[in-house]
């Protein structure tokens, strides 16, 4: 394994866990109305540390038999995706079921930052610490300005989405949260590596966006298949000015994306998201799903981060393929199924410290 020395912390000499940034402004950017699902809220996020975000909530208006907690999931895009498409897909899968949701969307420098040097400053202060504290952040804001009880959640998340995942989850009770159960998928660089180079990252990309499209089309002849034509119907109007445009533009490619692409390629490979793994509370539900092909880690390392951790809460699951596989709509049908069957236990009542693990 190549082994790369761990970069310094930019929130100073102390514990890397705990970041000073704060929020600057949450300000409503639309809000849209839904029959059958709910609504929709984006906001824009500005934070001290002259980074802007876009987090999208919502708000399910299907009813479904009460639960002793309101659950929230929340979800955040692989690093060459953004919130549109497949993300805005699964949210409006999850609204359908019942379910709140959030999408912690990815980092950008301030508007008025233009001078191209100067963003690449603010991308190199990318950490997962700083981006799980500000989604805690952005999770007290909501729950104060909407009335949302987001005491208690569930995680899903593919790629860096699942380490961003790692570390909220790992953060959660300081933030005096509780993850009911988090489904991380493909987390990478358990131990730090070398960073990629450019032309490894394009490929990389190149290859997710292909998957990207792949399962859209999986998603669209499923639906036409089944004759589902009212969740397209949804969706479409969701996400204006049409399904298969909104799918183009989930992959951005302007120089300011390519910038925070590159900034996170080198926050990936510093191994904090396997820190921040063995800082999961081991009470709460969790699987690692891994493909056994996978270039950023081996299945051996990931155990060996996570000895003493791995029990009847928090679960291993190797399957065969590589990265971009976890994107087959046959994978995301499972996880689909493993959610609801923990959704299904807190909405039975069955008390939170004797969840069954959906993998037992």
């Amino acid at each position: 394994m190549r082994v790369a020395k761990n970069p310094p912390s930019p929130d100073g000499p102390g514990d890397r866990w705990t970041p000073t940034v704060a929020l600057v402004d949450v300000t409503l950017a639309r809000r849209s109305e839904h029959r059958r699902f709910g609504s929709i809220s984006r906001y824009s996020v500005t934070t001290d540390d002259g980074m802007e975000r876009e987090v999208i909530h919502g708000r399910s208006a299907v009813t479904k038999p009460g639960s002793p907690v309101p659950l929230t999931i929340g979800t955040a895009p692989p690093l060459s995706l953004g919130p549109e498409g497949l993300v805005m897909h699964f949210l409006m899968k999850s609204m359908e079921a019942g379910l709140d949701g959030i999408v912690f969307g990815p980092e950008r420098s301030r508007p008025d930052i233009t001078d191209e040097d100067e963003r690449r400053q603010v991308a190199s202060t990318l950490t997962f610490a700083r981006s799980a504290h500000v989604s805690h952040l952005v999770c007290d804001r909501l729950a104060e300005t909407t009335s949302t009880n987001l005491d208690h959640m569930l995680w899903t998340g593919v790629s860096l989405g699942a380490m961003k995942g790692i570390a909220f989850g790992a953060i959660a009770p300081s933030r005096g949260r509780r993850m009911v159960y988090s489904h991380f998928v493909v987390p990478v660089c358990p131990y730090p590596i070398e960073a990629p180079s450019d032309d490894e990252l394009r490929r990389f990309n190149r290859s997710e966006f292909g998957a990207m499209l792949r399962l859209s089309s999986e998603l669209l002849a499923h639906d036409v298949r089944s004759r589902v034509f009212r969740l397209n119907q949804n969706v479409v109007r969701a996400m204006r000015p049409g399904l298969v445009v909104r799918y183009a533009r989930s992959v951005p490619r302007d120089s300011v994306s390519n910038i925070f692409t590159a900034g996170w390629r080198d926050a990936v490979v510093s191994g904090d998201a396997g820190v921040a793994a063995t800082k999961l509370p081991s009470g709460d539900l969790a699987t690692f799903e891994l493909f056994d092909l996978d270039e950023g880690y081996t299945t051996q390392e990931w155990k060996r981060r996570l000895r003493g951790q791995l029990g009847a809460a928090i679960r291993i699951v190797e399957r065969h393929g590589r990265h971009t596989d976890a994107l087959r709509l046959s994978h995301q049908n499972d996880r689909g199924r493993h959610l609801g069957a923990v959704m299904r236990q807190v909405r039975a009542g069955v008390p939170l410290d004797e969840l069954v693990h959906p993998y037992a």
